[in-house]
């Protein structure tokens, strides 16, 4: 039977208990309850990250997180735009729809938790909602110029 090798640096140089032990890493229980399981991430946790409503996210971790959210939006996009025929298409745009339904949950949970950081409230989150639909109204709303402009002439077609 191999002996085991005791690390040289304890992992939880830190911690009250670790200081007694011969080899820290022994504990994995008080290790995940301190948090201190290495990289490894939980599905908890993952789900909590992005669905959960309670609790403060660090911009580092709000940044990240918006950007792969960001990254998994653009590949329904991608994909519809490079969609052979109509069957295929109509198929991506509703496989984008609930992406976008999902996504726009998470990044209402993500900025709740990044507004509880520095002590807001969640429900400042809801202007992301809304300011993407001001937008929308207010581009909606004025007429286009008549005639051509600098842009091109006066179609819904490209320039």
């Amino acid at each position: 039977m191999a002996e085991r090798r005791t690390r040289s640096k304890p992992l939880l140089r830190r911690h009250r208990q670790a200081r007694r032990r011969q080899d820290p890493g022994k504990d994995v229980h008080q290790r995940t309850v301190a948090r201190l399981n290495g990289d490894r991430v939980s599905l908890q946790q993952t789900l909590w990250t992005f669905f959960g409503f309670n609790g403060r996210l660090s911009r580092q971790a709000f940044a990240l997180a918006g950007l792969l959210l960001y990254v998994i939006r653009s590949y329904p996009i991608y994909r519809l735009y490079t969609a052979p025929d109509q069957a295929s298409m109509e198929q991506w745009a509703s496989v984008f729809l609930v992406v976008l339904g999902v996504l726009i949950l998470s990044h209402l949970a993500l900025a709740a938790k990044r507004l509880h950081d520095f002590d807001r409230t969640g429900w400042y989150g809801l202007f992301f909602i809304i300011g993407d639909i001001i937008v929308f109204i207010l581009l909606c709303l004025p007429q286009g110029t008549r005639g051509a402009n600098r842009y091109g002439r006066e179609t819904n077609a490209p320039a």
